[in-house]
């Protein structure tokens, strides 16, 4: 059984809903890692290399991967993944509704 048309309505939705979704995950799973680098002290392993190499004696390693900047960064790219994967579906879903009129598929 194959389809032979996609109602965009119901198709841009459930991209919508899948993106929403993967968004919070992936968000969570950010604060996750971070907090397990910050527990083991990769990052103040990072603090103390700077530290040493020259030219980067007075750089912060918590201003470059904050907790805050971190998850500002992920929910920008949840944000545009919210944009972009319905947008990408419905034309996707057009396309093939497209080609398989073209090609005279049967109505579902």
């Amino acid at each position: 059984m194959t389809p032979r048309r996609f109602d965009l309505v119901s198709l841009t939705t459930l991209a919508f809903v899948f993106s929403l979704a993967l968004g919070a995950v992936a968000v969570a799973a950010v604060a996750l890692a971070w907090t397990i680098l910050n527990t083991t002290g990769v990052f103040s392993d990072l603090q103390q290399f700077a530290a040493r190499t020259p030219g980067l004696d007075t750089m912060d390693v918590y201003d470059v991967v904050g907790l805050d900047r971190v998850l500002v960064v992920a929910a920008m790219s949840a944000a545009a993944g919210l944009v972009l994967v319905p947008a990408a579906a419905f034309l996707c879903g057009a396309g093939y509704n497209a080609i398989s009129r073209r090609i005279g598929a049967p109505l579902a």
